[in-house]
């Protein structure tokens, strides 16, 4: 296990070191009900698209009441319906989250598939840079997880739920926050595989 800081990369050196190793990398925001935070966050992910360092980016949307998919239809970012995956792929509609992680795997076609929860509110480029630059800086690298700094009282995690997932998976005790949305890897190693 390696640990890293968003302040160990830079954009600018991170899209260069993309080109040069020839990869692609895609995006997926899985939506609900998303419209407070959504616009900002396609903000920050579109810019890096402008920079290179982004390829394909789509919001996975999950029957979402409120304006999410007309604000990533304004931004230009192309979103699936849930409803829309399971007819396209002759299977039963799950709704939620890992039904558009999954979904996400299938439509983007990039060498590297992250993900970013869509309700983050500080949503800055150091989520990007922090998840993508552990894979690109060093070839070893398949899988990143993100972890933040948590205020005081963010103890759910740590009372609760680390010490749950560690009883059944205990080769995932390293994960600080197991919880975290933020994460992705490399398509070809196994790690990011499904087939309907």
């Amino acid at each position: 296990m390696k640990y890293f800081s968003h302040k160990d990369f830079n954009l600018d050196f991170l899209v260069k070191e993309k080109k040069t190793r020839g990869m692609s990398i895609g995006i997926g925001l899985p939506v609900r009900n998303e419209s407070a935070t959504l616009g900002p966050i396609l903000e920050v992910l579109k810019g890096c698209m402008v920079s290179g360092l982004i390829d394909d980016l789509i919001v996975l949307d999950s029957g979402s009441t409120d304006s999410s998919r007309e604000i990533a239809a304004t931004a230009g970012v192309r979103t699936i319906l849930d409803s829309d995956t399971a007819a396209k792929y002759g299977v039963p509609l799950a709704r939620g989250k890992g039904w558009n992680l999954w979904t996400s795997v299938l439509e983007l076609k990039t060498d590297y598939v992250f993900w970013v929860d869509s309700d983050i509110q500080n949503f800055d480029k150091r989520f990007v840079l922090g998840l993508v630059g552990p894979v690109l800086c060093n070839s070893d690298i398949a899988f990143v997880k993100g972890f933040y700094d948590r205020p005081e009282g963010a103890r759910v995690t740590e009372l609760v739920v680390r010490p749950f997932i560690n009883l059944l998976y205990p080769e995932s005790s390293e994960f600080i926050q197991p919880l975290s949305g933020e994460f992705g890897g490399k398509r070809d190693t196994g790690i990011i595989a499904w087939h309907p």
